[in-house]
C-alpha cells in the first residue's frame, strides 16, 4: 500500500467508474466500525467530495464514501 495508508491515487490518472465502485465497496467492507458509523462517514465523505470546491475526492482515504 503506497504512503498515506491508501491504495489509490486521484492525482496522476483518470480514475473510472469502476474504480469508484470497487473503492466503495473495498472502503465499506474494510473499515472496521458499526454500520451506523460507515452511513455517516459515507455521508459526510460524499458531501464534502461533491460541494464546492468541487474535488472529487474527501480528503479521507479509506474511509467509507471515499
Amino acid at each position: 500500500m503506497p504512503e498515506g495508508g491508501h491504495d489509490h491515487d486521484h492525482h496522476g490518472h483518470t480514475r473510472t467508474a469502476g474504480d469508484y465502485v470497487r473503492g466503495f465497496f473495498t472502503n465499506w467492507g474494510a473499515y472496521e466500525g458499526p454500520f451506523a458509523q460507515k452511513l455517516a462517514l459515507t455521508l459526510r465523505n460524499r458531501w464534502r467530495a461533491h460541494t464546492p470546491p468541487f474535488r472529487n475526492c474527501c480528503g479521507h482515504p479509506g474511509q467509507p464514501g471515499c
